[in-house]
Order: C-alpha cells, then structure tokens, then sequence
C-alpha cells in the first residue's frame, strides 16, 4: 500500500494575490477552534509561562503530577504537558511512556503562523474537527480516551488574505501514520466568483488501517475511503443578516463488497441485496445568523446502510468493536454473510468477532436496509469570545413499503461552555453529551457511539486554580464480551507562574 500527496504552493512577491473582492466573502466562519480558556494576571507582555498541576485520578487510584512550560509568541505557540502518573495501586491502563514517540504525544500544542497566518501549521491534541457541514467529518476529536491513551495530530491550514481559497489537511495520529494507520484528510474550499458567490469545498478522508489498535488480537487490515462535496450560496438578507443554501454529499467506498437482506415484496428470492459503497445527501439546507445566533434546518435523504456523520466524535471507539457472536449459528444460510464475517474473527470457531463500523448493524439488529430520509437541525449561540451553545439533532426513517415496520435512527449533540462569576470566583463550566446514529429504541444503550463529560475550572486566587473533570466512554477494554463503562475523574490544583 502506498500513499501519496502533493501540494504546491507559489509564494512570490504576489503574496498569494487574491482575484476575487473581499466583499464577494458573504459567508461567516464559524469553523475556527474555540478559544481556550485563560486568565491574564501575569502580565500581557509575557511570552514563558509555566504550569504546575497535582490533581488526583479518582476511578484509576493514581496522582498525576504535570510541569508544563509554554511560549507564547506572534507567530509560535508551544506548550508541552511532562506528566508522571504515580500509580497508588497496580493498573495497566495508565503508563509513563517516555520514549521518543511518548515525549512528542506530551505535546499539547504546537503552533506556527507563516505569512501573515495565511499558513498556519498546528501539532497537538485535535478536537472539533469538521468538514463541510459535517456530513461525513463532523467534530472530531483524537483524545476522548485521555488518560489511557494520549495521541498526537497534525493541522495544515492555507488560505488567501480574503478566504475566498482555503484548504485543510491532517493526520489523527501520528504514531498511527507511523504504522500506517490512522485518518487522513484533505479539504479545499473555494469561492467561484464575485457575481456568483457560492463556495464549494471538496474533501476526503481515508482510514488507512482500522484494524491498526488490534493488532496483538487480530491479523487484519482495513482501509476505507470516503469522499465529500459541499457547497453555500447567500440567498438573501433579513435584518441584514446572511440567509444561507447549503448542501453536502458524502460517500464511503467499501473495500469488500457488503451484503444485507430486505424483504420489500413477497418474493424471497430477491431479497438479498449487495453494494460496494453508500452515499448521503443533505440538501436543502438553510442556516440563518443573527447577532450571536446561529440556526441551521436541513433535510436528508440516504442510501440503505448509510450512517451520517461517519467520522464524529465516537469515531475511534466505533470504527472497531469487539463482540462475541456466533456467526455459524445466525449466518448458517447465507454464505456470502458467513464469509464476509467470518474474514473478522480471530479464531476458526467464529464465536467472536472485530467488527468494523459500516459492517455492525448486521449483527446487531438495527441495520438500515432500506432508504432514510429526515432531517437535520443545528442551534449555536455565541455567548462571549470564551462561552458557547451548540445544540445538534437528526432524524432519520426508514422509507420502506406498506408491509414493513420502518426504524428509525437519531443523532443527538449538546456542548456548552459557560465562563461567569461561581462562588464569586472566575470559573468555566464546560458539558458535552454525544451519542452518534443510534436506532430510537436503543437510547439508553451503554456502548461506544456514547460519551458524556463535565469539567470545572476555578480562579481561585490570582494564578492559581482548581479543577474538577469527570468522563464517560463505552468499550471493551477487556475482550471478554461485556461492554466497560470507561470513567475519568480527575480533581486537582493548578497553578500557574
């Protein structure tokens, strides 16, 4: 397997000249990171800050003790957490890498501005991740799994001095990449033209191995491709303010052909059915902004088997799940089924598999044989430069015949931040509830498309801080067939000098 790509980029005394008017650029930018949270009593004139934190890892019986020094340049930023669990009782989930790899995971941001920031190069923990209107990439992060895992990405952004050309690139996880693994992605937005101010970005995502965590339990690879086109166009003001048409559709290319049955008539001879890839549409969207509102309404309409948001949030929990199930017993009459699985199984018994996520819905029970439409909705509202709400929900029904009970899926995301007075203390509250393309019954199911967390920060005097966080995620951790509920609770003080 190889991969390649290519960028050039001319950087003359042009300075990456701009052909179309900056009062073309219509469309807000709502995809930059969120601001992190800061107090400033040291002084704005400072560029070296250091931090110090102590803080105590409830579910996991260990202190953690971090010295963390940061620069803080125009055109640099860089701040690297040198963190040392001391472990209270004997545990396997937490480590003390300090190898090579390890020391460069101990990077929580790295930060380089060239040209007047129309090149920016980023190094560090990824989170928020979203291409288009997120149809396909949607808010992705590489380290829900912090403490038990610690990754690394890498940013590449480049854009015009108006925006009207702008392109993205990263890479997860750079130990993953070194083994030939993790996502890949490239994103290039652009707009067509003064008189014709519509913005088209073109995007895809490659897995080059999903399989690349399993390697000690499975001999197997796996690589998927996906592909997006977006689009938005201003269709007129109110109160003026942007009234927006957006679009997207995504497509996955399978790389083994995936079988499933739909009994959609009274034949059932036919009923077997096979595709090679899938594909979504969202369209039409309209996303309307005012002041510090932002409402987006879209509609969509799917391929059978298709699952929205395929790289979200859960991604890295869900691309691989672990069950046992008995694929000679339930597949014993359809082989092409058998075959496909049982190419997932790490012994000849086929009792248990690693299932990849395109592949789980046909052995749990949900699967979306047929055609689903529904419907997409997005609140956001800026509360200040360091306080937010984001409030997403989709819903999605089978379109099927008279005869068939359609199911129907959700997807459900809230995430705010809120920096006021608590306790008459400066202070951040940070929430977030995810749970990704889930069949309605099965709301209340623990498992890996879940996650919930919820953090405070306390200015308690000057410089220093406490800090509280609790997490949960869903896998399992063990392979024994029972789903774990993954907590992190971690309380603690910082101070910073």
């Amino acid at each position: 397997m190889s991969f390649t790509f290519c960028f050039g980029a001319n950087l003359a005394s042009s300075n990456l000249k701009d052909s179309i008017d900056k009062k073309a650029i219509l469309i807000p930018d709502y995809k930059d990171d969120k601001s992190k949270f800061d107090f400033e009593y040291l002084g704005k004139s400072r560029k070296i800050f250091y931090y110090l934190d102590i803080s105590y890892l409830n579910q996991n019986k260990a202190i953690n003790l971090t010295f963390s020094p940061s620069f803080n340049y125009s055109k640099f930023k860089f701040k690297i957490d040198l963190e040392y669990f001391l472990k209270l009782e004997e545990s396997n989930l937490l480590t003390n890498d300090w190898s090579p790899i390890g020391i460069i995971e101990k990077i929580d941001y790295l930060e380089l501005h060239l040209f007047d920031k129309k090149i920016d190069l980023f190094l560090g923990e990824i989170s928020d991740l979203t291409f288009g209107h997120g149809y396909l990439l949607n808010k992705y992060g590489n380290n829900y799994n912090y403490p038990i895992d610690k990754n690394i990405g890498i940013k590449l952004k480049i854009k015009n001095s108006n925006n009207s050309i702008s392109y993205i690139s990263f890479i997860s996880n750079l130990d993953h990449f070194l083994e030939s693994g993790g996502l890949l992605g490239n994103h290039l937005s652009f707009l067509v033209s003064n008189s014709l101010p519509i913005r088209i970005g073109l995007g895809h995502i490659v897995d080059l191995d999903q399989f690349v965590d399993f390697k000690s339990h499975i001999n197997r690879s796996r690589q998927i491709n996906a592909f997006e086109i977006d689009f938005d166009f201003p269709l007129f003001n109110i109160l003026d303010r942007n009234v927006l048409l957006i679009g997207e559709f995504s497509a996955i290319k399978f790389p083994e052909t995936r079988y499933y049955k739909r009994v959609d008539d009274s034949q059932f001879t036919n009923d077997k059915k096979s595709r090679d890839g899938v594909w979504g549409l969202l369209f039409p969207g309209f996303k309307y902004t005012i002041d510090e509102y932002s409402i987006t309404l879209g509609f969509n309409y799917n391929s059978s088997i298709f699952s929205p948001y395929y790289f979200n949030q859960t991604y890295d929990f869900e691309k691989v799940r672990y069950r046992e199930y008995n694929i000679n017993q339930n597949e014993q009459n359809f082989f092409d089924e058998s075959e496909l699985l049982m190419s997932f199984s790490n012994d000849d018994s086929g009792e248990n598999i690693f299932i990849p996520k395109d592949l789980y819905t046909m052995i749990n029970g949900y699967e979306n044989t047929y055609h689903t439409y529904g419907f997409t909705g997005l609140f956001e509202r800026k509360i200040s430069n360091k306080s937010y709400l984001n409030i997403e929900y989709s819903y999605f029904k089978e379109l099927t015949n008279n005869t068939i009970e359609p199911l129907s899926f959700n997807d459900l995301l809230v995430d705010f931040s809120i920096n006021k007075q608590l306790f008459s203390f400066p202070s951040q509250l940070n929430f977030l509830i995810s749970k990704t393309f889930f069949e309605t019954s099965t709301i209340s199911l623990l498992e890996e498309n879940l996650m919930y967390g919820l953090s405070l920060k306390l200015n308690i005097y000057k410089n220093l801080f406490i800090s509280a966080e609790f997490k949960d995620v869903f896998y399992d951790k063990d392979f024994d067939g029972d789903m774990d509920k993954i907590s992190y609770i971690n309380t603690g003080l910082k101070l910073k000098f």
